[in-house]
Order: structure tokens, then sequence, then C-alpha cells
């Protein structure tokens, strides 16, 4: 079937960044990602490809800074949180301009002051991270894998567990809200990716109908606040390593 329309336009909102937080438990891949956008003031502080990759090893130094201690009290002594890639993902007036990222290597385990034992590695607790603007683009949300058992109790997250993603979301948001400034020149940010064309078929008075929309052009919302559920939830399989 043919694309209609003509591809998505360039980027336009300020150079974005995707930082992956790698990591093993009960031999799973954990990646919990979050995504930043550049200070609308401080973009000229990097004006080619070569200084906007080096800006990733000083965002990843930045949460590791802010944030480093409050992830690993989220996580039992079982988790092993790996390494941090930062990588370039959109640049401003260009289309998908991808560039290599950095990467930082750790092995640090979690530090959460409850016994050793762990949730399976499909259970999570979620932080909802939320914007000034309402829709599913500009709302977003980790999965916290590799919790205490003990902070589970009939499906719910007790008040430690929901005290130890908070802690983390309140660094989070409380380091890189917009519009900043900050030591990584970039603000916290939900990011909906562009695409150039999207299909899906419904049934209506016992016809399929075939609805096509595109091109996207994406968006980037800065982060304002958040929310922790107190329900812990069972991830499909198709979510482990999403973010977790």
């Amino acid at each position: 079937m043919a694309v209609p329309g003509d591809p998505h336009a360039p980027w336009g909102f300020g150079t974005l960044w995707e930082l992956s937080l790698k990591g093993h438990y009960l031999q799973q891949l954990h990646v919990m990602t979050h995504h930043f956008e550049a200070i609308a003031a401080n973009e000229g502080q990097f004006p080619d490809d070569a200084s906007k990759i080096a800006q990733g090893s000083i965002i990843i130094d930045a949460w590791e800074a802010a944030c480093l201690s409050q992830f690993r009290s989220m996580k039992n002594v079982s988790f092993v949180l790996t390494d941090a890639t930062c990588q370039v993902l959109q640049v401003r007036g260009f289309s998908d301009h991808r560039l290599v990222g950095v990467q930082k290597n750790y092995n640090l385990g979690g530090t959460a002051p409850v016994g050793a034992a762990g949730q399976p590695g499909t259970l999570a607790g979620i932080i909802r991270w939320t914007t000034n603007i309402a829709g599913r683009s500009h709302r977003g949300r980790s999965y916290v894998g590799g919790m205490p058992a003990e902070w589970t109790v009939n499906g719910g997250l007790d008040t430690n567990g929901q005290t130890a993603l908070n802690n983390y979301a309140n660094a989070m948001v409380g380091t890189f809200k917009p519009p900043g400034p900050n030591s990584a020149s970039a603000f916290f940010t939900i990011y909906s990716r562009p695409y150039k064309y999207s299909a899906w078929t419904f049934w209506a008075d016992g016809t399929l109908n075939v609805h096509e929309a595109g091109p996207y052009d994406g968006n980037s919302t800065g982060v304002l606040n958040h929310q922790i559920d107190t329900v812990a939830r069972v991830q499909r399989r198709r979510e482990l390593g999403v973010g977790v």
C-alpha cells in the first residue's frame, strides 16, 4: 500500500537526548529511559554534532549527581545497574538526526533498606510524569521493577515503596524541571516520536474501515510534576525492558 502524505516536517524543538539506564535483575535486562531537551538559552553551547554528543556525558553526570542515590534506593540488592547511555535523537531543523551515544559503566546494586527478597521480574511500581498539557503525547510513565518483596501487600505498593519512588521522582523533577537552568543545560521532557504514516482498522455497521493518519511531526513537553501509583502492576511480556 502506498504511503500517503509527505514525510513529517523537520524537528521543531531543541536538541533532544535519550538517557538509558540499564541493569539486570533475575536474569532479565531492565532499562529505564528518560528524555531531555536542550534549554533554549543554552542551545548555542553545542553548535555541532561533536559537541551535542559530548553533552550526553554531562547529562549522565548531572543525573548521577542528583538522582543515582534515589534510583538505587528503589531497588533491592539483587538488582545491578550496569551502565548509562545518552544519545541524541533529534536536532532542530532536521528529521531524525540520530547521533552515536556516550556510555558510562557502573556496577552498582540496589540499596533499598529491607530484606534481600525481590519481586518477580514482571512486577513494577509506576511513576507517572505529568506536564501542563492534556493528551497522551504530553504525559509519560516509568516502570520501576526490582523492588523489595516487602513493599507490596495485596497487590498494593506500601508506604515505603511509594516513598522511595516519590524520592526519585522528586529528584528528577526538582533537578531538571523546565525551563532550567541546571548543570545538564537540558530539561526533563516527554518525547513523542515523529512518524510518517500510521493506519488502523475498525468495524462500523458491518463494514471494515481503514483509518490513515500522518505524517506526525512529534512533540516535546517539559515535565512539571509526577504521581505515584498506589497499585503495583504486572507488566506484559512486551513491556519488559521498556522502562523498569
